[in-house]
């Protein structure tokens, strides 16, 4: 299985808000938190065009996307 990390919280939601996949895993070390997705190559593409500012996904889905990460982060902890 192929996976993606990140620990950036926006890039988390950018993810989850345009794939509609839910991290299958969280990994605390050291007080960080990193989000663990399946898949690879859909995700480096979402993630290149989050970050080049060419993402096109609803505010809502996306603000819904950041509470849904909100929450499984304080649940870990």
């Amino acid at each position: 299985m192929k996976i993606t990390k990140t620990s950036d919280l926006y890039e988390a939601g950018a993810l989850q808000a345009y794939s509609g996949f839910s991290p299958i895993k969280l990994e605390e070390e050291e007080g960080i938190i990193t989000f663990i997705f399946e898949g690879e190559k859909e995700a480096e593409e979402i993630i290149q065009l989050f970050w080049n500012g060419q993402l096109m996904v609803s505010a809502r889905k996306y603000a819904e996307a950041l509470k849904s990460l909100k929450e499984r982060i304080h649940r870990k902890r």
